[in-house]
Parts: structure tokens; C-alpha cells; sequence
């Protein structure tokens, strides 16, 4: 290899001397990064010392304790242990290799231990990157890395022009009428779209809102035999119990707590208080916890270590008994090369999935000796995760008894309960509070009121919102009382306030209130904020009944409890306890903060970006990788992206002009899928409601049962995930939904390709019981009590056998457990059609189309063919078939030879099948 050589995008611009020269330089400042750490790198690694894990010289040891500067000796040493963790080191290089197949990750690490890197440029981005020979020229590079080089061709900086639609629908009124009814079915079942969204996970990036108005406590005292100390205690109680298990967020009171500012006062005071009381609690039992933990857990750790060691005998074991028929060496190789990453059991299942290993044909004795070695290495990667969660509690609890430490400055055993400070602890949330016309009453004017009441709940930490704002890292809260200067029937003429408030008073209160909301609605706009406005009168009073998209609303006052969540309104007003109502708790509401670029558009075709197409998945919760795939198809204007949007459903295409590219493609998450051969888009649009309408009608009966079936193994403390066909109740348990014929049956997967069928849901809980993840912690004594209970209703589903009829039948016919792990396609079958099922449930859970079947459609399509198939015969899949119809358009008609029946046919169908050279689909010469 020399200089100016080339392999696709990339040409080396650098020989070796140069690569190897300019990496030395970098792997230097990576070496002195990781001296410089000092201390900190004993919290990363507790129990390991940095001169021992370096095996520093005694000169070396002497300069990493004085804090001095990086000595050169210590870079090769440096350079050394890391290419021993090369996974994790090469990341933090400029290097470029290939990360899938042909996986040359490893050719990168020998080209860096041996000095034999080139210096190369990517010809699309610019990139400068260093690579060994065999990964530069194991591919021609399309891209050096994907999608962030690909978007260099394309000029996304500049907005799409959405002002204006690039059709407009004729209306059928037959056509929305049905849609309508079917839409409406829809929304019970499916998930909201609204402005705001966002992956609502584990990962906590999203903000959850606990809420609540008009309690009037006045009106509750008689229930508390007129105490008011007892009734604030009890509600107080009531209303902290009921907040979010992760005591998490955000608190909203939206006014009319009560009339008597002492009361009022009285009641916030006592909510703070009962949080410092909770937070001394948790510091009691977060003290024990440590001081015991710090003992138990290095115990622990060496039971775990020492159960390993037994098991690496058994591996041992297991592995010479095999090598009589069969070399585990395939297994190692065949784990480096193409998934480094699973565990030894996982590898096994896979492997034995592949051709090379079935040509073997083991006998029955190797086949059980490899089942058993599987089971052992699950139990040691078992024991090994649990070896890591446990050394991950150890650095937890020291991180944690190092804090406690400094704070009471004692040592953690030393620290006792009368040392608490809650001052030093609290970490009360964010609670916000608004006036309602009720607290007023005790006041001259509404000035005074407010002056009293900022004051006060300013020494309990809780703020006041009127007519201001606040803002925080991703999101944006406003507040005010608002009044009612837009309602003409419940105003300050007769609505109870502050005395001698006048009608006049209230319009300009709503002024002021209107003012502040458009400067805070613009400034979230602005910074691209989550925008909450929290107000006591309804929206119709204070603002004219102008709803933005773009705010979260939070009302009360009328006692009318309402709630909306659409895609052009989200409202909470649910929560108005009002004079009679005593189950005064919190409701918790959730929003994640991403944004819907196609959020304000109007129905319609759009040109738009990848960028964001790419945003728009982000706001549904969904990954979809970085659109690697769409930009090279964009790539250089080849071709363009277009999002069609009607009646709250989308669907993306992709249109392209030139040679092969030519015709329309449906982008399906990160794929495509070409769908015609035409340019015309104007036809997918006017077939756009009918598809989606047959889709639907297809999948609500499926949906339904899996909603029902999710819901009650939610209430059992169980995942009711739904994906595809699927719904899963554990890890390695789920139910699978067959959609054509409404049965469905629980099984047992050990792994992907694998499953036993289990013939009831006591059968699924005894199964969990005995093959529970490691992290799995349920109780599934308690579970199975809670299901025979339940399970006695007629219409509870989990109590149904087995390959019952759930959709559309009432057969109650039962199929026998299959005692046999059977070994199942991942491309065809069950999990086959759980993947294509999977694309059409995103109509439930995204509110977009992912698959358009050209044989659903109802007009006619312009030909765009001038090569016809009439009366050309072929075979599709092994029947033999004549061509009796071709206009030129898509959509071909062929009548089968020996029945003389008629079906319909897509030449893209056809070409994919025929691709495939399964033998079964030819065109007959």
C-alpha cells in the first residue's frame, strides 16, 4: 500500500512513519490524561491501586505520589495494559475499522502493536483516520462512518419549505365517515402523540408532574371532627403516599387550598415537613444499609468467586467429554468473529442455529454434552453478573459512605441517628404553587396576597408562581391565578376573592397574566423548553380558550374534572378534589421533552429532511440508529424524503429519479423498502386513508387482546411489553398471539431461536420460578396468589389455556403442551411474522404507517411500465401461473394454470422473489 492509493471514500494520505509518528502523539496525551488523575482514579477503581495496575517502577511510584509530571517511561506502559483491554481502548483512538462483518477490529489492534498503521482521508467528510492495510481494503468504504459522513452530501442546514402542501385531499365523505368510527375505536387503545415526547424509560429522561387543585380544606373539617390540626395530618399523609414511587419531579398546587391564610400556611408547612420526616426515615435505614453493606458485600463477593471457580472445573469437564466428537475451538472462533459481546450460553444457542453445525450431525450423547456445558456457562454468566453487581455496590457504597462522611465528618460507623441534619440532607423537589381566587379572601387586594404568601413559602423553599416564570435545564413552568376576564357568567361580580375586588380589577389581572404567558411561551419556544403553564381559572376564562400545542396545562377552579391529551392539546384538570370528595391524593402526569417537527403542519405532502425524519422518532421514543441508510440514499441528491401526515397518522417515503433509484420506497424505521417502480406520489396520497384504514382494520382485534393481556400482567408486577405479535411477561417468558386465527399460547425461550410451549399461566409462573434472570427479583409466590385470584373472573385472559380463542372466537379447544424445547426460525414463522406485525403496530404506539401493500389500494395508477408481462407465464413459489392483465402499472393480474383462479401480483413482489433464487419462483422462457 502507498500513497494515494484508495478504497471507496478513503485514499491514504500518510505511510506508515507518518501514521505511527501522529499516533504516538495522541496515545501521549491519552497517557498523561490518565496520570493526571491522581485520586480519582481509586474512586473508578476501588480496590486497586494505580501503581500496582501500571507496575510502576520505584522512580515512577515516587513521581505519581509527589503529583509530578508524566515521565515518557510511562507511556509504553500505558500503551500496553490498554491494547490488553483493546475493546475499550481503541474507541478513544481516531481509528477506523471495520465493525461488522469483515470484522477487522482485531487486524486494528495488531496494526497499532506492531506500528503498521497508514494515515487516510475520507473523500466525502474529511475525515483523517488511521488504519491498518487489511481494513482498508477489506471493504470498498461507501462511508468512513456512516451517517455522520453521508450527511455531508446533503445540504440539511436550511429549512424545508413546509408553509405549503404538495396535495391537497379530495374529501370522501363514505371514506371519513368510516374513518372516523374506526379512528375513534383507535384512540382507546392507542397511544397519544402529542407535542411533547420522548423515550419514557429507565433512563429517567423525562419529567414526571404531581398534581393537584381546589382541596378547600374549610369544607373537610366536619370529617375530622372539626380538627384542623388532624385533618392537615391525615390529608398531608393521603397526599405524600400517593406521589410517585421515585419521589421524583415535580409538585403542582393549583390554588384553593383554603380561604384562612393560617390554614393554608399551616398545611404547606406540615407538607414540608413530612417530607424531612420521610427523608430522615430514609437516612435511618440508608445508615444501616451501609454500615451493613459495607460489611456483607467483599463476604459475598468471595461466595460468588469461589461458586466460579467450581464452575470453570464443570467447563472444563464438559469441554474434554466433547472433544471426542467435536472441536469446541468452532465455538471460540466463531464467538470472536462475529459476537464478542454474548455470553458463552448465548453464543452456544446461536451457533447451533447456523448450517455449518447442523452439516455436523452430532450425535445425540455430544448434543446433551453441549446442552449441559450451556447450562453451566448461563450459571456462570449468571454468577459473573452478579460478581459485577456487587462490585458495583461496593464502589456505590463507598462513593456513598464517603459523602455521609464528609458531611458529619466521622467515620460511617461513628454516625448515628441524632446526628441527622435535614438541612444538610433534604433535597426537597421542585414544588410550585398558584393562588387561587379562595386564598385571596383573607386580603384587602390581590398585591398583598401575593406579597404574603411569596414570603412565606419562600422559607419553606416552595414557589409562588403569578405571572412569572422559571426555567430549567430542558423544560420552563408559568403560573398565575389568571381570573376570568373572558367569562361573562363566573367572574368577579359574583365570584368569591379579596374584598372590594372589581370586575375592572380582574380584567387587568388577566392582562397581566396574558402578557407574562406570551413572553414565557415565546422564551420556551425560543430555547426549545418544555413549556408547563400552571393556572387556578380554566383556559376559557383567562385566555379566551386559546390553547397553544406547544404548552402542558394545569387548571382548576371550576370542579369540572377534565382531561385531554392529543396531538393539538394536552390538558390536566383532573384533579379538582372540590367540597365533597375526601380521597385527596395526587395524580402524576408524564412528558418526555423532545418535539415533533411535523407537530403544527397541517395534513398534508411534504419534501422534508433527514434530520428530521430522525427527530421525529426521537419524539416517539424509538431508536432508529442514525440514518445511515437514508442518507445514502439521499446521497448527492439522488434522491428525496417525503413525510405524508392525515388525520394524525404519518407515513415517509423516499422518491427517487435517476437509473436504479428510480421509483417510491416506504421508510420503515432505519430501512426502506421500495414499493413502485413510479415517481407519481400524488397516488400514494390518494390511497394513503384506504391503506391505513385496511391496516387498522386488520390489527384492532389483535391490539385489543394484547392491551387486555399487558394490562393484567402489569397489575401482577410483570413487563406486558408489546412487540410484533408478542407480549412479553419476563425475560425469558411471553405470550405469542397468532393474528389470522386468534389463538395464542405462553412459552418458555432460553434464547432467540428456541421455545417451549407451556399450556397455562400457572405453568409460565413455575417456569419463571425456575429459569428467573438473574436480576429478575419478583416474588412469584405472591404472583401466583394474586393470578388464582384474579384468574376466576370469566373474562380475565391470563386465566384462559393456552391456544384459547381470544379475538374474534369463542372456540374453547385446547392443544397439549409440547414437552421439547423446539427450535424455531428467526426469519420465518413465529418470529418472522412477529417482525412484519411489529411494523404495523407502530400505528398504535408512533402514530405512523410503516409498510403500504400496493394490493390495498383502490385507484387506478398511471402506467409507468412501457415493458409489459401480458401473457408471459411464470412459477411463484412452486405454482404455476399466466400472465392475464398488465397495463403497465404495478399491479399485474396472472391466473393459475391448473385451477384457473386469478390472482393478484406487484412486479416488485415478483422481482424480490425471483432475487431470492430459491428455485421455486422463475419467470418460465
Amino acid at each position: 500500500m502507498k500513497i494515494g492509493d484508495t478504497s471507496g471514500c478513503l485514499e491514504i494520505i500518510g505511510d506508515n512513519i507518518t501514521a505511527n509518528n501522529e499516533m504516538a502523539d495522541i496515545i501521549k496525551k491519552l497517557a498523561r490524561s490518565e496520570w493526571n488523575k491522581y485520586d480519582k482514579w481509586k474512586d473508578i477503581f476501588d480496590n486497586e491501586s494505580f501503581q500496582n495496575y501500571y507496575e510502576l517502577s520505584e522512580a515512577e511510584n515516587v513521581k505519581f505520589n509527589e503529583k509530578a509530571s508524566m515521565p515518557e517511561s510511562f507511556v509504553s506502559k500505558y500503551l500496553e495494559k490498554n491494547l490488553d483491554r483493546a475493546y475499550f481502548f481503541i474507541r478513544k483512538l481516531p481509528c477506523l475499522y471495520h465493525k461488522k462483518r469483515p470484522n477487522t477490529e482485531f487486524d486494528c489492534v495488531k496494526g497499532l502493536k506492531i506500528n503498521s498503521m497508514y494515515k487516510v482521508k475520507c473523500q466525502i467528510c474529511g475525515r483523517i483516520h488511521y488504519m491498518d492495510d487489511k481494513s482498508f481494503s477489506c471493504v470498498a468504504w461507501r462511508s468512513c462512518i456512516g451517517a455522520e459522513c453521508l450527511a455531508c452530501t446533503l445540504d440539511e442546514d436550511n429549512a424545508p419549505n413546509y408553509e405549503e402542501s404538495l396535495y391537497n385531499w379530495e374529501q370522501d365523505s363514505l371514506l371519513l365517515q368510516n374513518m372516523d368510527a374506526q379512528l375513534a375505536r383507535v384512540e382507546d387503545i392507542s397511544t397519544p402523540l402529542p407535542y411533547y415526547g420522548g423515550k419514557i424509560d429507565w433512563s429517567h429522561d423525562y419529567l414526571l408532574i404531581s398534581y393537584i387543585s381546589d382541596i378547600h380544606l374549610l369544607h373537610h373539617l366536619k370529617c375530622f371532627d372539626n380538627s384542623a390540626k388532624r385533618m392537615i395530618d391525615q390529608i398531608v399523609d393521603q397526599l405524600y403516599e400517593s406521589m410517585n414511587e421515585q419521589k421524583s419531579g415535580i409538585i403542582v398546587f393549583a390554588g384553593d387550598i383554603s380561604s384562612k391564610k393560617d390554614i393554608t400556611l399551616e398545611f404547606y408547612k406540615l407538607f414540608v415537613k413530612k417530607h424531612n420526616f420521610e427523608k430522615f426515615k430514609a437516612f435511618k435505614s440508608e445508615l444501616n444499609l451501609l454500615k451493613t453493606k459495607k460489611k456483607n458485600l467483599p463476604l459475598e463477593k468471595i461466595k460468588y468467586e469461589n461458586k466460579l471457580k467450581s464452575l470453570e472445573i464443570y467447563l472444563v469437564i464438559f469441554k474434554n467429554q466433547l472433544a471426542q466428537w467435536f472441536d469446541f475451538k468452532f465455538i471460540d472462533n466463531y464467538k470472536k468473529r462475529y459476537c464478542p459481546n454474548l455470553s458463552l450460553d448465548e453464543v452456544i444457542g446461536n451457533y447451533k442455529m447456523v448450517k455449518s453445525y447442523k452439516e455436523k450431525h452430532l450425535p445425540i450423547a455430544a448434543e446433551n454434552v453441549l446442552d449441559e456445558l450451556a447450562e453451566v456457562a448461563r450459571n456462570y454468566s449468571k454468577y459473573e453478573y452478579r460478581i459485577k453487581k456487587i462490585e458495583q455496590e461496593i464502589i456505590n457504597i463507598s462513593n456513598k459512605t464517603i459523602e455521609y462522611e464528609k458531611i458529619y465528618k466521622k467515620k460511617i460507623d461513628d454516625i448515628c441517628l441524632i446526628d441527622y441534619n435535614h438541612e444538610l440532607l433534604s433535597d426537597i423537589k421542585d414544588v410550585y404553587v398558584v393562588l387561587g381566587n379562595h386564598e385571596y379572601m383573607d386580603f384587602p387586594n390581590v398585591d398583598s396576597c401575593v406579597s404574603f404568601y411569596t414570603s412565606e413559602l419562600k422559607n419553606l423553599r416552595i414557589m409562588l408562581l403569578h405571572n412569572n416564570f422559571i426555567r430549567k435545564n430542558k423544560y420552563l413552568v408559568y403560573g398565575g391565578t389568571g381570573f376570568a376576564k373572558y367569562d361573562e357568567k363566573w367572574n368577579a361580580n359574583n365570584t368569591r376573592c379579596c374584598s372590594n375586588f372589581t370586575r375592572q380589577d380582574e380584567i387587568e389581572q388577566t392582562t397581566k397574566f396574558e402578557d407574562g404567558y406570551s413572553k414565557a411561551l415565546n422564551y420556551a419556544k425560543e430555547h426549545k423548553l418544555c413549556f408547563l403553564c400552571i393556572v387556578h381559572y380554566p383556559i376559557s376564562a383567562c385566555l379566551n380558550n386559546h390553547f397553544d400545542r406547544e404548552t402542558i396545562y394545569f387548571t382548576g377552579h371550576n370542579h369540572r374534572n377534565e382531561y385531554i391529551k392529543t396531538s393539538n392539546k394536552v390538558l390536566y384538570a383532573d384533579n379538582q378534589i372540590g367540597y365533597r370528595n375526601n380521597n385527596i391524593v395526587f395524580r402524576t402526569a408524564t412528558t418526555g421533552y423532545e418535539i415533533n417537527p411535523y407537530g403544527n403542519l397541517p395534513d398534508g405532502l411534504y419534501k422534508s429532511t433527514i434530520k428530521d425524519y430522525l427527530q421525529f422518532y426521537r419524539c416517539i421514543g424509538e431508536d432508529i440508529g442514525k440514518g445511515t441508510t437514508l442518507y445514502a440514499r439521499c446521497q448527492n441528491g439522488k434522491a428525496d424524503l417525503y413525510v405524508v401526515k392525515r388525520r394524525g397518522y404519518y407515513g415517509f417515503f423516499i422518491m427517487g429519479q435517476k437509473d436504479k433509484s428510480k421509483g417510491i420506497s416506504i421508510i420503515n424505521g432505519g430501512v426502506t423498502k421500495k414499493i413502485t417502480g413510479s415517481t407519481d406520489i400524488d397516488w400514494i396520497c390518494e390511497n394513503f386513508d384506504i391503506v391505513l384504514s385496511k391496516y387498522l382494520q386488520v390489527m384492532l382485534p389483535l391490539r385489543n387482546a394484547q392491551e387486555k393481556l399487558s394490562c393484567e400482567l402489569q397489575e401482577l408486577g410483570l413487563s406486558g411489553k408489546i412487540h410484533g405479535c408478542i407480549v412479553d411477561i419476563n425475560y425469558f417468558h411471553h405470550i405469542m398471539l397468532n393474528p389470522l386465527d386468534g389463538t395464542f399460547e405462553f412459552y418458555y425461550a432460553p434464547s432467540f431461536g428456541e421455545k417451549l410451549t407451556l399450556d397455562s399461566f400457572e405453568a409460565v409462573i413455575e417456569s419463571s420460578n425456575r429459569h428467573r434472570a438473574v436480576w429478575d427479583e419478583r416474588d412469584y409466590k405472591k404472583i401466583k396468589s394474586e393470578f388464582q385470584i384474579k384468574s376466576k373472573k370469566s373474562n380475565y385472559l391470563l386465566g384462559h389455556i393456552s391456544n384459547n380463542y381470544l379475538l374474534e372466537s369463542d372456540n374453547n379447544g385446547v392443544m397439549k403442551a409440547i414437552n421439547k424445547i423446539q427450535v424455531v426460525s428467526r426469519k420465518d414463522g413465529m418470529y418472522g411474522g412477529s417482525r412484519k406485525i411489529g411494523s404495523l403496530q407502530r400505528l398504535f404506539s408512533g402514530h405512523v404507517l410503516r409498510a403500504f401493500d400496493l394490493k390495498l389500494t383502490e385507484s387506478e395508477q398511471r402506467p409507468y411500465r412501457s415493458n409489459l408481462y401480458l401473457d408471459r407465464k411464470f412459477v411463484y413459489r412452486g405454482t404455476t401461473y399466466k400472465v392475464i392483465e398488465d397495463t403497465g402499472c404495478d399491479i399485474i393480474t396472472a391466473e393459475e394454470l391448473n385451477s384457473h383462479s386469478c390472482r393478484k401480483f406487484t412486479v416488485n413482489e415478483l422481482r424480490s422473489e425471483i432475487a431470492k433464487k430459491n428455485n421455486d419462483t422463475y419467470w418460465i422462457h
